[in-house]
């Protein structure tokens, strides 16, 4: 009997446990973070300063957003026997370490001396995300995702380059840029997963109350929506 050599669309059950892997990495991540940020405020040089603070919550929102949404979309985008499965799994602890980098720079005693490792880390963040986007939907459905799905991680990636290109030394009002700019991505895109999330919701909602309704039910509740 003759044996096929396409991939397996059947979902991988390594899959669950590599996202089990990738979020006790953002618990580690979230704890070290906190860790430096009490090392900093009992330290004997200890002023608060509204920037570092700004910093912090920049960092933790962009994480949270990360841990999120990441649960979101490897639920819509399930692992699966394919190469392109295995590339977005290497994918995903990639763009997790980065999240470390950022994390642990923006809490730091004195984040503007980290500020070409982070945008550096962002950028590159950045591009892994467009990277796992086409290869998921590559995925699901052989087709490209679309612009507005990537467009927010190509515009990311064209406005960092310039800014790791120029040869100037750290700048705190750069790096303050790229947090005001991190905090409202990482708002702007919670709030789309959720909103998308909840629709998901209610379309099953809706799917499993008409599939408990028969022929004549169904038929009455079109024509009541055809009013």
């Amino acid at each position: 009997m003759a044996t096929s050599n396409a991939p397996s669309l059947e979902r991988a059950p390594y899959g669950e446990s590599w996202v089990w892997v990738n979020n006790v990495i953002f618990g580690m991540v979230a704890t070290r973070g906190f860790i430096q940020l009490i090392q900093n405020a009992q330290s004997e040089n200890y002023q608060f300063e509204a920037r570092i603070a700004f910093f912090a919550i920049a960092a933790y929102g962009f994480l949270l957003y990360d841990i999120t949404v990441y649960q979101w979309l490897a639920h819509r985008y399930p692992f699966r026997y394919t190469h392109r499965s295995a590339l977005r799994l290497g994918i995903d602890t990639l763009m997790a370490f980065l999240v470390a980098i950022v994390v642990l720079s923006l809490t730091a005693d004195n984040p503007v001396a980290h500020e070409k490792l982070v945008l550096g880390s962002l950028a590159g963040w950045h591009a892994l995300a467009l990277s796992w986007h086409v290869l998921a939907h590559q995925e699901r459905n052989g087709e490209f995702p679309s612009l507005g799905q990537i467009g927010p991680h190509l515009v990311a990636v064209a406005y960092l380059l310039p800014l790791l290109a120029a040869p100037v030394k750290s700048s705190e009002a750069v790096l303050l840029a790229a947090a005001a700019l991190l905090l409202l991505f990482s708002v702007t895109r919670s709030g789309q997963a959720i909103s998308e999330m909840r629709a998901r919701d209610g379309r099953r909602a809706l799917e499993r109350a008409l599939a408990g309704l028969d022929e004549r039910q169904r038929l009455d509740l079109a024509r009541e929506i055809g009013r």
